[in-house]
């Protein structure tokens, strides 16, 4: 069974990937990483509700993979747009190689957070790490926010110069 848990997001990736890309590719980057940042934050945060219910942890597992597309699927897409051509295939690269690093990190960290097998301490430290993770997330997110607004206000000036000086 806890195969079948672990084999989930894979499984779940195949079929909803062509889809995600399309979303990525038509409505653009933003808004399928805050689609797939969305699913994974509720279906995860769900999941430690599921308690010792296998079978309802499945269903939120499972859920919460089908986020992956669309952040795997983004990250061609950043590298395309945001990147000069000579550097997306570095930038494609680190992208991926991140998704990768987190797998591990979450590999060496999980033992190190509940050396002794304690389901208490396992969601005691699952709750810490994801409120940590989700205000700081809600923290950046903001602070982005402001600064996009900040810069859209300084572009909109710096043209208006510009205009009054050729007039």
């Amino acid at each position: 069974m806890i195969g079948l848990m672990a084999a989930i997001w894979p499984l779940i990736f195949i079929p909803l990937s062509i889809p995600a890309g399309f979303i990525v590719d038509k409505y653009g980057f933003k808004l399928a990483v805050s689609i797939g940042g969305a699913l994974l934050a509720l279906f995860s945060w769900l999941r430690l509700f599921a308690s010792t219910n296998f079978y309802l942890l499945l269903l939120f597992q499972s859920l919460a993979g089908t986020s992956q597309p669309f952040i795997y699927n983004g990250i061609t897409k950043l590298a395309n747009n945001w990147f000069p051509e000579n550097e997306q295939t570095l930038a494609n690269g680190i992208g991926t190689m991140g998704q990768i690093i987190g797998m591990v990190l979450a590999l060496v960290i999980t033992p190190i957070m509940v050396p002794e097998p304690s389901f208490h301490d396992l969601i005691l430290n699952i709750i810490t790490f994801s409120l940590i993770v989700t205000i700081s997330l809600l923290f950046f997110s903001l602070s982005l926010r402001r600064a996009s607004h900040q810069l859209r206000e300084e572009l909109v000036r710096s043209s208006r110069s510009r205009a009054s000086v050729l007039k």
